[in-house]
């Protein structure tokens, strides 16, 4: 077996990609190839080195990563809405806020006098109306019998 080869199968070997058979011209492979013996030495110290370097990841990691992406989103957000690009928008707002409450305030004040004048004017028409019934029926007769023939003639 040429060492090509040889390297692909042993990184299969080590991938666990290899059957029982591949594994043993693996080996009876190894025995004749010096050169494939030591990259097979060096793969296995590697592999080793790997999992001894592997550590098992505390439970707790996951909400302390995702906590921090929160929060540092939360930063990014509002340092976007408190850039100086923002300002004039800000002032704008704040100006057509104080305009509206003044202008309610008014239309409060302009309101309630409306009303104290319906109120006012409901009142004198009833008071006319007072009069108008408690006053006796007028009777108007001409001032001479000359004007009266002339009228009804």
């Amino acid at each position: 077996m040429n060492t090509d080869a040889m390297i692909k199968m042993i990184d299969a070997y080590f991938a666990g990609k290899t059957s029982p058979e591949e594994e043993r011209l693996l080996f009876s492979s190894l025995s004749l190839d010096a050169q494939g013996r030591e990259y097979f030495k060096d793969s296995l110290l590697f592999k080793t080195a790997l999992q001894s370097a592997e550590e098992q990841f505390p439970v707790h990691l996951d909400d302390k990563i995702l906590g921090e992406v929160e929060r540092l989103r939360k930063r990014e957000f509002l340092r976007e809405y408190t850039s100086p690009k923002f300002l004039p928008l800000y002032a704008v707002t704040i100006c057509i806020l104080i305009f509206s409450f003044v202008f309610f305030n008014k239309m409060e004040s302009y309101k309630s006098e409306m009303d104290k004048a319906l109120i006012m004017v409901k009142d004198q028409q009833n008071t006319i109306e007072l009069l108008m019934n408690g006053l006796p029926t007028v009777q108007v007769h001409p001032a001479s019998e000359k004007t009266y023939n002339l009228l009804n003639d």
